[in-house]
This record gives structure tokens, sequence and C-alpha cells, in this order.
């Protein structure tokens, strides 16, 4: 049983790359959002910022500007300079962390509630044609379902033994969580 359910989860996250990863480049999803990421993340090659760039796109009704968060800026900026700015590499990387993510969620989910029930988390999470289309272009809030993962995972862990670890987790994550949303 344990063989039949170790080869159930290994296809499920192979459907899951073939869904997301299936003629890639005609799919991949690139305008003006994405750019505008890319763009303020590379700005930090000329003048550094640990409070974050400025995003043209959202400014209030009164004119004022919003601080786009840097974390997400900090992340993009390895990859812009790998693949030496070419999107469609860079954009090969979401769908990456969306198979990493369903990752974490089938590890956070088996630990918390069995395997079953981790087995139909990554099954609606990696078939979900919403988690697919998501995985086709960058976004600021990729992380994020991540990051959510990972804090559910520590605050559950704060009722174990390792209290101290999983509290400095929460709240490394809860920090983490703030600097993106900015």
């Amino acid at each position: 049983m344990k063989r039949f359910y170790n080869l159930l989860i290994i296809l499920l996250f192979a459907l899951g790359a073939f869904l997301r990863l299936y003629n890639f480049p005609s799919r991949v999803i690139f305008g003006p959002e994405q750019g505008i990421s890319l763009l303020t993340a590379t700005a930090n090659l000329e003048k550094f910022s640990l409070l974050g760039e400025y995003n043209l796109q959202r400014a209030t009704s009164t004119g004022h500007n919003l601080i786009h968060g840097p974390l997400f800026s900090y992340f993009l900026l390895p990859f812009i300079l790998i693949f030496n700015f070419r999107v469609l590499p860079i954009s090969l990387i979401f769908p990456g962390l969306n198979l990493l993510t369903a990752l974490v969620l089938f590890l956070v989910t088996k630990n918390l509630f069995g395997r079953s029930v981790a087995a139909l988390t990554i099954f609606f999470f990696l078939g979900s044609s919403l988690m697919i289309y998501h995985s086709l272009f960058i976004w600021i809030y990729h992380p994020l379902i991540l990051l959510g993962t990972l804090a559910i995972w520590f605050m559950a862990a704060l009722n174990g033994p390792k209290k101290s670890a999983a509290s400095s987790g929460t709240g490394l994550l809860a920090g983490s969580d703030l600097w993106c949303r900015l």
C-alpha cells in the first residue's frame, strides 16, 4: 500500500509539472505588470534599496506612490543576473516555485492531517486551473502562498517540543510576508 501511495504522489507531481510546463514558451504570460516587476527589481542594480522601489502602477487616487515590496525584488535579482535579463528563463522560475509550494503543502498537510488528506490536497493544488494559470507569469504574490503554508507549519509546531524554533520561524515568516505585501 505504501508503494502505491508513493507512486500516486510521484504521478501527481509529474502531472502537475507537465500541466505547468507543457508548451511553456507559447503559454507564458508577459505584460506590463511583469515588465514593471522586472524593472523594479533591476533598479536595485543601479541604486540598491532596503526599503524597496516605487511601483508606478500602484498610485493612490491622491497621487501618492506605494512602495513595491523589496523581498520580491531581491528574489528576482539573482535570476535576472543569471539569465542575463531574458524573460523566458526568468518566467520558468515561477512554475518551479509553484511546484515547490505544492511539495511544502504536501509535507505540511501530511504532517498535520495524514496521508490521504495530503494526497487530496496536492491533487487539488496541482490540478487547479488557477494555480496552473498563476505559474505562467511573474507576480509579486507567488511567494506568499509558500510563506503562508510555512507559517501554518510553524504555528502548528508551537505546541511541540521545539517551541523556540517554531516561534522564530513564525516571526521570520510574518515579517517576510509583511515586507512582500508592502
